[in-house]
């Protein structure tokens, strides 16, 4: 099956028309999820005018523009395509451009796949153009300190913060936990960060309906644990409470991995769906991943698991 590349990192629109690439450039090697608060405000605008009958959530979208507006440095562009608000420093035909090749195809995808409950209220992403104005925006807005994430998600304002400088992969990521908030607030954070991590880097199915996710740097750590005979349990996975820390690039990997292994039995989305139906009563997934491999125990399943890292494509 042919498969073409989404250009979501930095190839222009003249290329768009023969792929579309999802990349993610990690300047760490780490998640690129976490820090940036504000110094941004938008003094250039492709704002529509207020409809004459403006519904709820556009004016919930105009109200949220302005307090940003006010708390952000002048200098910063914006364009409001309802639920999104969209913030960057680069002229408002770019940040056009993001929406157009990135945010809407990427959602339209998600929401096809996983997300039945769409956004009922603002989600804001704001872009800057390198670390600098990360780190400030991420002080000013959500009093985060520096850190080696290139991006991170505000749950509580729905706003989405990201270091372009390292690519797109890393708004696709936060764009799967914004979402993901609407439709599965609950979703533990195994799942919640191995579904956003496997998709930044991903290429568009042939009916362009879906993200594919493929291997990645994250499959590094893998390889290693294996090595070592260390990788973890499903067991361990699925229940552990502290998914970051001293092992944090080994559970991004692992999460990833196994929504990968999912996806390559044609699992993922039917997994997704049912679990987030099903959380009451399975909180961890254990035994819904044992229901769809037939399999007596997560025992059984790991060592599917594992034997699909050893001589599949983590």
């Amino acid at each position: 099956m042919t498969r073409h590349r989404l250009l979501l990192l930095t190839a222009g629109p003249a290329a768009l028309s023969g792929v579309f690439y999802l990349l993610c450039l990690p300047a760490t090697g780490r998640e690129q999820v976490q820090s940036l608060p504000g110094t941004v405000a938008a003094s250039r605008s492709l704002t529509p005018a207020v409809s004459p009958v403006e519904t709820d959530l556009e004016r919930a979208c105009r109200l949220t523009l302005t307090d940003l507006q006010t708390r952000l440095h002048v200098g910063m562009s914006s364009i409001v395509r309802p639920p999104f608000i969209l913030l960057g420093e680069c002229p408002p035909p770019e940040l056009e451009q993001l929406y157009s090749e990135t945010v809407l195809p990427v959602t339209r995808c998600l929401w096809r796949s996983y997300f039945d409950r769409r956004p009922n209220a603002p989600v804001t992403v704001i872009v800057l153009r390198d670390e600098p104005s990360y780190a400030a925006v991420a002080a000013r807005l959500d009093g985060y300190e520096s850190s080696s994430y290139s991006g991170y998600t505000q749950r509580g304002q729905r706003r989405i913060v990201v270091n372009l400088s390292s690519g797109r992969g890393t708004l696709v990521h936060e764009l799967s936990h914004i979402l993901a908030l609407f439709d599965f607030p609950d979703m533990p954070e195994w799942f919640d960060e191995g579904l956003a991590a496997l998709h930044e880097d991903a290429v568009l199915s042939d009916d362009g309906l879906r993200l594919i996710g493929v291997e990645n740097w994250r499959s590094r750590f893998l390889r290693e644990a294996l090595s070592r005979d260390q990788l973890p349990t499903l067991e361990s996975v699925l229940t552990n409470p502290v998914f970051r820390g001293q092992e944090e690039g080994l559970n991004y990997a692992q999460a990833r991995a196994l929504c990968l292994f999912l996806q390559d039995r044609g699992l993922l989305s039917h997994f997704y769906r049912k679990f987030r139906d099903g959380y009451a009563s399975d909180r961890t997934g254990a035994g819904l991943l044992c229901a769809l491999f037939d399999a007596d125990s997560l025992a059984e399943v790991d060592r599917q698991f594992r034997d699909w890292l050893t001589h599949g494509e983590p």
